[in-house]
């Protein structure tokens, strides 16, 4: 989804669009985001699968948040 906001044309809007440095931060920190969290998601539920009683709706919860 984040891949797809920046394909976004913005008209008349000063901002991101004009400022190269926030531009190729932004794109930096959004792809290494999705690049870590599709890195670890096996782990991260291989792990919540092994939470037992309440934790495991929490692990559960913040994996799907995380992903």
């Amino acid at each position: 989804r984040s891949a797809l906001k920046r394909m976004i044309h913005r008209k008349g809007v000063e901002g991101y669009s004009d400022d190269l440095s926030r531009v190729v931060a932004s794109f930096i920190v959004s792809n290494a985001r999705q690049a870590s969290g599709n890195f670890n998601r096996a782990e991260m539920l291989e792990a919540a699968e092994q939470c037992k009683g309440d934790v495991k709706d929490e692990a559960a919860s913040l994996v799907q948040y995380l992903t």
